[in-house]
């Protein structure tokens, strides 16, 4: 290794940052760019249709030339409720000029208005959403909108008819649905001219035309965010969970990040079939999901995310959208209308509706400014009468390389002479490795766990049930927690030696939703088909990532500055994670005194080592990898020698040719610099 290979002016820590896979600078080098030559907001419009038509043409297909016209609204009943009434009308809309085999579309809708008392009530904000989802219609209605839900879900779906109506038309379902949204507001817009479908006689609130809004859930939340693109009476939007490619881009959700790529999602029918040609390089995708939020602008827009979504929505691609697209917004000078929604859990589970309503009225001014709301932390008194949504990054997609330098240059170790410090001390400063307290977790059952050694919450908080794996592939599960405070999971099965198990430790890629369980991804379970193969598995969620991502991004650098690394920390928690498995072979079940929790108290903890679990063979441990993983594994084989073999699979790019105008970025994709 010589000197040139580490170059002094990158401060030391330029290199280090490997782990953060971010889309710092100007605009995202990892998403198609929405801006192009647009420096000032007269030149946006002409960059929208372009935007428009790529995303027409490559993603969701075109739209109808001909707008149809609404030619009939029919009271179908009306109930009445003490404080509200439910109104269900038929539309029918004019569609012969499609030159298709239907003329004529005709759906139903129902219609949710708040009881008003007031002589003259004020025009009231107007809230859509799908079939399935008229429960959030009926708290939107509890909220003070009018309510309506119309037939674009799964469980009602009249976009077909328009499909089939405009056959020269290539829009696919979820646009198509999308357009059912937006054809539903000629309601209020520009209903038949006759005297019979007056307001009056139809039993019509006044609707404020200013504050339209929608949301929907995964394939909804989807046609949500687009039916905000394609039709701008719409004033708000949340996209809940809406995934790939709409919230999540192709470019970051592909199986590189255990995510939904163009061939795992519906081309053909949700989006055009020609997507499939990106499956193996998304990232010459010519747009991608970003210009959705893009053609939103500058109206307001919110993608609302689980943390662990095992189902195509991941939060760092759902970021990366966010921080192009907010280069529009903040063109149009409205970068408080874009934001992102946390929640934690999975795809399903945790939807906090009234959160998305609070997004509406915040932008439609309906929110008491004098009673802030509670959650948002202790400045909201002071930031409520700006945006109680503050702009938060859980990934490294908030990580500025010049604000770190700024605040740590001054405590950046020197780099090592190349002359006379070994390879080993040079790795070491280039991962900024910390030593770790004397005293730690080593081999701990507890592992946030009942007093049996099982999850009490795997599907809801970790997008699965592992337990189904005892009974599917006959695999036993124990947790085990080590290092800083880091809970894995050892497999084995019945066909794992009980006397001398070979032993892998896997490490996953940038899988932010799902840590180590893969999703999307063709081929089977690397854990599962290597225990079945016989090996004993350790897997366990790296730093920043699936039940940990709240450890990573700019939190893991506030808490620790220049004194670690994130990618550092992801070698070193190898290297624990070797030490509880070497408890476990048959040297460390006899030497009690190295293996523990570090406390004579053992009260809650499960005897250690596991009594049932096999005997592993230390002079048979590979620690493999797949991307980031594998990049993790080589850097930790180079500093334990206790690892016999590493399996690295798609990990690593010389530093020296990585270079930043390559497709994946290049070293920016590594240390987040622009």
């Amino acid at each position: 290794m010589t000197a040139a290979w580490s170059p002094p002016w990158f401060g030391g820590l330029l290199l280090l940052l490997l782990s953060l896979h971010c889309c710092a600078g100007k605009e995202s080098p990892f998403l198609p760019k929405l801006l192009g030559t647009v420096t000032s907001p007269d030149q946006w419009p002409a960059r929208r249709t372009q935007l428009s038509s790529l995303l027409q043409t490559h993603i969701v297909g075109t739209l109808p030339s001909i707008s149809p016209s609404l030619t009939s609204i029919h009271l179908i009943n009306t109930t009445t409720f003490n404080s509200a009434t439910s109104n269900f009308y038929q539309l029918t809309f004019n569609t012969s000029q499609g030159g298709g085999s239907v003329t004529s579309v005709t759906y139903a809708i129902e219609l949710l208005v708040p009881t008003s008392t007031a002589p003259q009530p004020e025009p009231c904000p107007l809230f859509l959403t799908q079939w399935n989802h008229r429960s959030w219609a009926v708290t939107g209605l509890s909220r003070g909108y009018c309510a309506l839900v119309y037939p674009g879900s799964d469980v009602r779906d009249v976009a077909p008819l328009f499909q089939r109506a405009y056959p020269k038309a290539t829009m696919m379902l979820i646009v198509a649905r999308a357009y059912v949204a937006s054809k539903t507001l000629e309601i209020f817009f520009n209903p038949p001219q006759h005297d019979h479908f007056s307001s009056s006689a139809l039993q019509l609130p006044t609707i404020n035309k200013n504050q339209i809004c929608i949301t929907g859930h995964s394939r909804n939340g989807k046609q949500s965010l687009l039916a905000a693109a394609i039709d701008e009476r719409f004033t708000s939007v949340v996209g809940s969970s809406p995934g790939a490619p709409i919230a999540s881009p192709y470019h970051l959700s592909s199986h590189n990040f255990y995510g939904e790529g163009p061939d795992a999602g519906q081309a053909g029918h949700w989006w055009l079939n020609s997507t499939l040609s990106y499956a193996a390089h998304p990232e010459t995708l010519p747009v991608d999901g970003n210009a959705v939020l893009a053609l939103i602008a500058p109206r307001r827009a919110a993608i609302a995310n689980g943390w662990t979504d095992h189902e195509g929505d991941i939060n760092f691609a759902d970021e990366c959208n966010i921080h192009s697209a907010m280069h529009v917004y903040r063109l149009l000078n409205a970068s408080g209308n874009l934001r992102l929604i946390h929640r934690p859990g999975d795809h399903h589970g945790f939807d906090d509706v009234n959160t998305y309503f609070d997004w509406f009225d915040f932008g439609f001014n309906r929110l008491n400014r004098n009673f802030p709301l509670s959650w948002v932390g202790e400045e909201a008194t002071t930031t409520i009468a700006t945006n109680p949504f503050p702009l938060n990054y859980l990934t490294p997609v908030g990580f500025e390389w010049s604000a770190w330098y700024q605040a740590f240059k001054s405590a950046t170790p020197p780099v090592p002479n190349a002359t006379v410090s070994t390879v080993q001390e040079r790795v070491q400063w280039l991962l900024q490795l910390q030593k770790e307290p004397v005293v730690y977790s080593k081999g701990a059952t507890y592992a946030e766990d009942s007093r049996e050694g099982q999850f009490r919450y795997p599907s809801v908080m970790m997008g699965l049930d592992y337990e189904h794996w005892k009974e599917k592939y006959s695999i036993t599960r124990q947790p085990l927690s080590f290092g800083n405070y880091v809970t894995g999971n050892l497999f084995w099965s019945t066909r794992s030696d009980p006397n001398s198990c070979p032993i892998v430790v896997w490490l996953h890629p940038y899988s932010y939703a799902t840590g180590y369980f893969p999703s999307y991804v063709k081929g089977g379970d690397v854990v599962v088909q290597l225990v079945q193969a016989g090996y004993c598995v350790l897997a366990y969620d790296q730093i920043g990532f699936g039940t940990r991502i709240n450890e990573g991004g700019t939190n893991f650098y506030a808490r620790y500055g220049a004194t670690s690394s994130l990618f550092g920390r992801m070698v070193q928690d190898v290297t624990a994670a070797i030490d509880v498995l070497m408890c476990m072979t048959a040297n460390g079940r006899k030497n009690r005194t190295l293996c523990g929790t570090g406390s004579g108290y053992t009260g809650p903890y499960l005897p250690f080592p596991v009594k049932d679990a096999p005997v592993l063979d230390p002079t048979r441990l590979t620690v493999a990898g797949y991307a980031l993983g594998g990049n993790v594994a080589l850097h930790a084989s180079a500093l334990d020698e206790r690892i016999k073999s590493v399996a690295v699979f798609s990990g690593f790019t010389p530093f020296r040719t990585d270079y930043n105008n390559k497709t994946t970025g290049g070293l920016q994709r590594l240390c987040a610099s622009s």
